[in-house]
């Protein structure tokens, strides 16, 4: 009974702290605050239900979705092919191999926090944010804002954001988020990589 009681405090205090939802009626059924995640002082919100989610900002999830699921965008996985098909052209069969490696082990075993800070870019969103659009010039700010927050809200939001996309398992989670320090070392290193064919192109163009 007590912890009853404690618990609904403790809820009916939490959202003293967000700032009133402005929206219209029919709205507040399918809008709720994310608890405890504010960007520069801004509360985000999310889609209640999945279901709801306009389409435009769905097939941004989407997208990012399959990001998050392969660790790489697929302008990444073309930019990888194309320097591979290069290499093979070059006869560097020692580069060819590399890169493989590379984008096989980018795929399998790696987590992209970049494609996290996007998910988050849009899944949530501020009050005054045209819900049912989507606007890159915006998901560029609120990505820029996740990656300014100190380490133990950083933790807090991709533990919360992976609830949200239906992570709901707490060794899963915190597998993904042992990993992400992990594979911050190895995607820099993928990423520099690349950044040697391009500048091996350069150089011969």
């Amino acid at each position: 009974m007590l912890k009853r009681l404690i618990t609904k405090l403790i809820n009916w205090l939490e959202r003293l702290t967000y700032e009133p939802l402005t929206v219209d009626n029919a709205n507040k059924k399918l809008i709720v605050p994310v608890r405890g995640i504010m960007i520069e002082g801004r509360q985000l919100y999310r889609y209640k239900n999945d279901l709801d989610i306009p389409i435009k900002r769905k097939v941004a999830i989407s997208g990012a979705h399959k990001w998050f699921g392969a660790s790489i965008s697929v302008d990444k996985v073309v930019e990888f092919l194309n320097q591979i098909l290069a290499a093979n052209n070059d006869h560097d069969a020692s580069r060819v191999g590399l890169l493989a490696y590379g984008l096989k082990d980018m795929i399998t075993t790696c987590t992209d926090d970049e494609a996290l800070y996007r998910m988050g870019g849009v899944m949530y969103f501020f009050k005054d944010e045209d819900h049912a659009q989507f606007d890159n010039d915006i998901l560029l700010e609120k990505v820029r804002a996740f990656k300014q927050l100190p380490d133990h809200q950083r933790d807090f939001f991709f533990s919360t954001l992976l609830k949200h996309m239906g992570v709901s398992n707490d060794t899963s989670t915190k597998a993904i988020l042992s990993n992400l320090s992990k594979s911050k070392v190895k995607l820099m290193a993928y990423r520099q990589l690349l950044s040697e064919g391009l500048s091996r192109k350069n150089s011969t163009d």
